[in-house]
């Protein structure tokens, strides 16, 4: 959708969205952090602590974020799409954090597909 949409396609955007995807990692890995500590499982979110965790994840996520919205030449929200369904997204954490970061996508998807919608005239 990205590209067909004609936005920048540079190593620079594969950044942005790699971090974006390596924060809800890590956000989906702080759910799992009492079987990890029971396996003997090392893992970043564990290590950090859920409070440190989604410190870490929104530090990454701002900078993701701002990334992609200047990327976008300011033509698209997509990055400030990411950021607020992420920040609206932090008062539910104590829910399984695996079902929040995909709801989160959706939500994203979906106020994506009406700025697009709205640009392109179809919807009034």
């Amino acid at each position: 959708a990205w590209v067909l949409n004609g936005m920048s396609n540079s190593v620079v955007v594969v950044v942005w969205f790699t971090m974006l995807s390596s924060a809800d990692a890590l956000v989906c890995d702080s759910a799992d952090c009492e079987y990890d500590a029971a396996s003997g499982c090392q893992t970043l979110a564990m290590k950090l602590g859920e409070q440190w965790t989604w410190i870490c994840a929104t530090a990454v996520y701002t900078v993701a974020s701002l990334g992609i919205y200047v990327a976008t030449s300011h033509s698209s929200f997509l990055g400030v799409f990411f950021y607020i369904v992420f920040v609206a997204s932090i008062p539910f954490r104590k829910i399984d954090s695996r079902y929040v970061v995909d709801f989160r996508l959706v939500l994203v998807l979906l106020l994506a597909w009406g700025e697009w919608m709205l640009w392109s005239g179809q919807l009034q």
